[in-house]
């Protein structure tokens, strides 16, 4: 797995002499299985207080989803926001 997907999948496949197909369905339920977890995004506060307005929106691998629109200049703390969105039950 580790080796078609630093190589390529046909190279990998055809050097090992395996199933294209086979190989690529592996990799593809395990780009599903770990996909689920949200990646880590950054938003500097100096870059939102440059804004008049934005929408943020978050969701979750059950369905759950947030939307928050901001709008002036004042900034919430969207870390916390953030955190109990995720930890929510």
């Amino acid at each position: 797995m580790k080796l078609a997907a630093k190589y390529g999948l046909t190279q990998t496949a055809t050097l090992l002499q395996l199933d294209y197909y086979a190989l690529k369905r592996r990799l593809d339920q395990e780009a599903a299985d770990s996909g689920s977890n949200p990646g880590f995004v950054e938003l500097p506060s100096t870059s939102l207080s440059l804004v008049s307005q934005c929408v943020i929106e978050w969701e979750d691998g059950r369905g759950a989803s947030l939307r928050v629109h901001l709008q002036g200049t004042e900034v919430p703390d969207v870390l916390a926001l953030g955190r109990s969105f995720w930890n929510a039950e």
